[in-house]
C-alpha cells in the first residue's frame, strides 16, 4: 500500500530519502513499508539507535519537584526507570476507537484497519463467496475506511459503507482535497462515497450509524429514513484512534500547540498533538527542540 504523503515530504534532517535510495525516487509516493525501512535506516545512519529503546511499555510518568520519572517494561521483561527535566509525549494514537454498541456478537469478526482485514481474509476463504454471501460493513468516512473499501473491492467482496457525515459534509473532508492524478485509488472511492460513481459491489449510506448487532450478526443501522437491517460477514470499524494515557500520566493536562498549558516541561508531538500525518512530525519536533534548547540556554546564562 502506498504512503499517503509524497516521499519528498517525508525527508528527515541529515539523511534524505534520496540519499537512502542513492537517487531520486521514480514515483512520488513510496510504499508504506519502504518509508518504515527508511526511518529504521535513518536511526542507524545517524547513530541514534543507542538513544532508542523499541518494544517497550511505559507504565508510569510522574513528576516529583522539578524532575520527571518515567518507568516501564522492556520486551525481555526487565524494568527501566529514567529521570529527566523534560518529557515529550510522542506515543501517537495507538488505541483504536471502539464502536459503542449495547451488546456484542462474538461470532461477528471486527477489524479496525485494512491490514487486519487482509489478515482475516487470508484465514477465511469463504468471505464474499456463496458460502457466506453477507456483505462486509465498513464504518467511517476517512482515509482508513477508504483503504478498507478498496481491499473489499479488490477481492471482489461486496461492501456496505456506513458514514456518519452527510453528503454535503463529505465534500469538505481531507479526501475531497486529494488530487485525482496523485491519489487515483482514493479519488475513485471518494466519488462513490458522494454518489458520483457506482460499483456493483459497493453501496453507501450517509448520515448513518450502526446502533446494534444481534446474535445472528444482523446490524441495526440508523439512517435519515429510519432503521435498516443488514447481515454482516465482517465489521470494519474505521473511526479513528485515541491516545490512551489512563493510569500512566496522573492529572489532567491540556496542550495549546506542542507545550503543555499546565507544565512547560511537558510536551507532545505527532498525532498526540494533532499532527496526524508523518510529514508534520519534523516541524513539531524541531519546535520542541527549540523550546528545550532555549530553556537550557537561559539557565546557563542565569548561572554565569
Amino acid at each position: 500500500m502506498l504512503a499517503v504523503s509524497f516521499a519528498s515530504w517525508l525527508d528527515l534532517p541529515g539523511f534524505s530519502i534520496s540519499e537512502w535510495l542513492q537517487g531520486t525516487p521514480l514515483i512520488p509516493r513510496l510504499p508504506s513499508v519502504a518509508i518504515a525501512q527508511y526511518m529504521k535506516c535513518y536511526a542507524e545512519e545517524l547513530g541514534l539507535c543507542k538513544n532508542i529503546i523499541p518494544h517497550t511499555r511505559v507504565n508510569s510518568i510522574q513528576k516529583t519537584g522539578d524532575v520527571w520519572t518515567v518507568t516501564g517494561v522492556r520486551a525481555d521483561g526487565s524494568c527501566f526507570s529514567y529521570t529527566s527535566k523534560h518529557v515529550v509525549l510522542a506515543c501517537g494514537k495507538m488505541k483504536q476507537r471502539q464502536l459503542e454498541l449495547p451488546r456484542r456478537n462474538p461470532a461477528l469478526p471486527i477489524v479496525y484497519d485494512a491490514l487486519d482485514m487482509k489478515t482475516y481474509m487470508t484465514n477465511d476463504s469463504t468471505l464474499g463467496t456463496s458460502e457466506n454471501n453477507a456483505r462486509v460493513v465498513v464504518i467511517g468516512d476517512g482515509i482508513s475506511s477508504v483503504d478498507a473499501v478498496r481491499v473489499c473491492l479488490e477481492n471482489e467482496i461486496p461492501v456496505l459503507h456506513v458514514m456518519r457525515r452527510t453528503e454535503r459534509q463529505l465534500k469538505n473532508t481531507v479526501l475531497s482535497r486529494l488530487s485525482p492524478s496523485q491519489y487515483p485509488e482514493y479519488h475513485l472511492v471518494y466519488r462513490m462515497m458522494i454518489g458520483k460513481d457506482v460499483h456493483p459491489l459497493y453501496e453507501r449510506t450517509t448520515a448513518s450509524s450502526v446502533v446494534d448487532v444481534d446474535e445472528k450478526s444482523v446490524l441495526t443501522i440508523s439512517t435519515p429514513k429510519g432503521n435498516r437491517y443488514e447481515k454482516a460477514s465482517m465489521l470494519a470499524v474505521c473511526i479513528g484512534r485515541v491516545c490512551d494515557m489512563e493510569g500512566i500520566l496522573p492529572g489532567k493536562y491540556t496542550f495549546s500547540g506542542y507545550q503543555c498549558d499546565q507544565d512547560p516541561t511537558l510536551y507532545s508531538v505527532g498525532s498526540f498533538a494533532g499532527d496526524h500525518f508523518v510529514r508534520f512530525l519534523v516541524g513539531g519536533c524541531l519546535d520542541v527542540a527549540r523550546s528545550i534548547h532555549s530553556f537550557y540556554k537561559d539557565k546557563n546564562n542565569n548561572d554565569t
